[in-house]
């Protein structure tokens, strides 16, 4: 070799070598796929565990919300039995005053 011999000369060397090699530059290429297929998976892992996460927030709040209508549902049911009580009575009331004259 030309020259002074220096540490990085051989790693130099050794580079040049290797940007000209076909086949170290098939196999980067290969590591590189395999490593964004993985990229992708952890990705589609990752976008999947939310929307797990959200649909099972929207199914309770579904829940909490139908728990919810169940109980005004009892409320209203509950108000117009009253109310239909009161009717009942008042009917009574007015047809008995009606028979009294």
């Amino acid at each position: 070799m030309w020259g002074n011999e220096d540490a990085g000369r051989q790693v130099r060397d050794q580079k040049r070598m290797d940007a000209s090699d076909p086949l170290l530059a098939i196999k980067r290429g290969v590591k590189q796929l395999r490593d964004v297929e993985k990229q992708k998976v952890e990705w589609r892992r990752e976008r999947e565990k939310d929307l797990n996460e959200v649909e099972d927030i929207a199914r309770k709040a579904r829940r909490r919300a139908r728990a919810r209508d169940g109980d005004q549902d009892r409320d209203r049911r509950r108000d117009r039995e009253t109310h239909g009580e009161k009717r009942e009575r008042h009917k009574e009331r007015r047809h008995g005053r009606e028979r009294e004259h």
